[in-house]
Order: structure tokens, then sequence, then C-alpha cells
């Protein structure tokens, strides 16, 4: 799993079209890749982290920010 923090996936298009990002082409060519995701709440890595890695939100798994 590929986590970027504040990565709009404009930036990603513009980059992948201007041929600046054969990395992260790859990865979605050869991958999944999600454009529309609502982060959890509250924003911050560890709390966001958690509900990735455990698949439950923060009032389930107790991780807190």
């Amino acid at each position: 799993m590929l986590l970027t923090d504040s990565l709009m996936p404009q930036a990603v298009r513009k980059g992948i079209s201007e041929h600046k990002l054969p990395a992260f082409q790859y990865l979605i060519e050869h991958g999944q890749y999600y454009e529309n995701l609502v982060t959890s709440f509250p924003t911050m890595s560890v709390t966001i982290d958690s509900t990735l890695l455990t698949g439950k939100y923060p009032d389930a798994h107790h991780v807190p920010g």
C-alpha cells in the first residue's frame, strides 16, 4: 500500500501526462488507484493510517490523533 498525504489527483494526472511520474504510472497500471476517497476524521496521519490498516473508523479502533 502506498499512501501519499495531500497529493491531489489533478497533480498525479498532470505529472503522468507530462511523463514526470513513471513510478506512479507503473503502480497505477499494475495495481488499483482510487481518486474519490474521503478521509476519516480526525484528519491526522496516525488516525487515518490506523483506519486504513484495520478497516475500522476511529471510534472502533480507538487510535487517537
